[in-house]
């Protein structure tokens, strides 16, 4: 299976690379703030920024010319439900990572010219985040006074013993004096946590209670969780092989061409719409019942008075539970969406058939039978290497699914490649 683990991460990383650079060049309707506080419309490259960019692709309407543009030249920008304001702010720049931790509470003060993401605007009192490629997030609070960091430290705490995680909490503090207007907030505010959602969360209810409607920024895309039912048919086609030395003991497996085994398919799955993708990414997860049969008959000459011949029936059922990352490419208006996806699947077999009737046959005797298992070394366990296309349209997607694994033989002079294919119909309940 150490191959099938290398080619994932091939096909992963490699094909994954050119679709990301591809979806790099998404240009989408938005506007720029420029100099002279005055709106320009056009098109920028949204890059589903997890962390607040440091600079963007403009291309202004009616003009070829992509303008790389920074805080510096614009005071601001809106594209896809998002709104960035250019400002020069204070924060705490020491690192969050657990191992990096600070071992004092002092800020490590730093002065940068960024810009700053709006989750909530108001003209009185707005939210805005900072988060950079450290994944470190900073809030602020724009009042008609300006911008004011929230102040908040993570650092390791050596004065007890063993060291524990400290938090300077001042923002609590700025918050409860900001927001005083509103005091049903006050018990919110003291076990308030520096989050996103948490504070977003906290400035609704002030929003609320002040009784005066604000603009709220929300994700253009939240983690999605996709639930639904699927089946189809499968066709299972299984290749016994071994050395010639070892025919004898395999010759009812390795030495005839057992047929494509067709069943039916039925499952389960959950699939999870990554953020901050513009639902481009999803991890999909499913559980299938398939199921596969060989029969036949063989035989197997040892000298001219003595041969043997065996017919052969194994039918194996499995629970299969796949999990694959998919990516989606939308058609026209995004209601068609074709997609790729590839992963691993691991089977347990929950019922199965291994079985032969084994005939001697000796010139001038009688053929003497007997009944034994068709492989010793039988498998109850499959992992495969899995890849599909398919077409989704509304809540019904289609799916053409290859799988490839080593099979249900674990004997190691006796190989049984296995290759399935699957025409899955999908079913969106939610």
């Amino acid at each position: 299976m150490k191959k099938h683990f290398f080619y994932v991460w091939l096909l992963l990383i490699f094909p994954g690379k050119n679709i990301y650079s591809f979806q790099n060049q998404d240009f989408q309707d938005g506007y720029i703030i420029n100099a002279q506080s005055d709106t320009v419309k056009g098109k920028i490259e949204y890059r589903n920024w997890n962390a607040n960019p440091e600079f963007i692709n403009f291309q202004a309407h009616n003009d070829a010319q992509i303008s790389m543009l920074g805080p510096g030249d614009i005071m601001g920008f809106s594209v896809i439900n998002e709104l960035y304001l250019s400002r020069l702010v204070e924060y705490d720049s020491s690192s969050r990572a657990m191992k990096d931790l600070s071992i004092h509470g002092e800020f490590e003060l730093k002065e940068s010219l960024v810009f700053l993401r709006v989750l909530s605007y108001r003209p009185d009192v707005s939210l805005l985040m900072l988060k950079d490629r450290q994944d470190r997030t900073n809030f602020f609070v724009e009042t008609r006074e300006g911008t004011l960091w929230l102040k908040y430290k993570k650092y390791s705490n050596e004065s007890i013993s063993p060291a524990s995680v400290a938090e300077k909490t001042v923002f609590r503090g700025q918050l409860l004096s900001i927001l005083a207007s509103c005091d049903d907030l006050n018990n919110k505010i003291r076990n308030l946590r520096y989050e996103q959602k948490s504070m977003l969360r906290l400035f609704e209810s002030y929003y609320n209670c002040t009784g005066s409607e604000p603009l709220i920024f929300r994700d253009s895309d939240k983690t999605v969780f996709e639930i639904g039912l699927t089946g189809g048919l499968s066709n299972t086609q299984v290749i016994f092989g071994t050395s010639n030395q070892n025919m004898e003991n395999f010759y009812h497996l390795a030495g005839q061409d057992f047929p494509v085994s067709r069943a039916l398919a039925y499952g389960a799955f959950v699939n999870i719409r990554i953020p901050r993708t513009r639902d481009r990414w999803a991890i999909y997860n499913e559980v299938l019942i398939n199921s596969f049969q060989l029969s036949g008959e063989s035989e197997y000459s040892i000298s001219s008075v003595y041969r043997l011949s065996a017919d052969v029936d194994l039918a194996i059922t499995y629970a299969t539970m796949t999990n694959m990352l998919r990516y989606y490419y939308p058609l026209g208006s995004g209601k068609i969406q074709l997609f790729a996806n590839v992963g691993l699947a691991n089977g347990l077999v929950i019922q199965h058939t291994n079985q032969m009737t084994e005939t001697e046959h000796i010139i001038s005797q009688e053929p003497s039978s007997s009944e034994k298992p068709a492989i010793d070394g039988f498998r109850k366990y499959e992992q495969s290497l899995v890849g599909g296309l398919g077409l989704g349209v509304g809540r019904f997607n289609v799916e053409l699914r290859h799988q490839r694994s080593s099979g249900i033989s674990e004997i190691l002079t006796l190989s049984s490649k296995t290759r399935r294919n699957h025409i899955l119909l999908a079913y969106r309940l939610w």
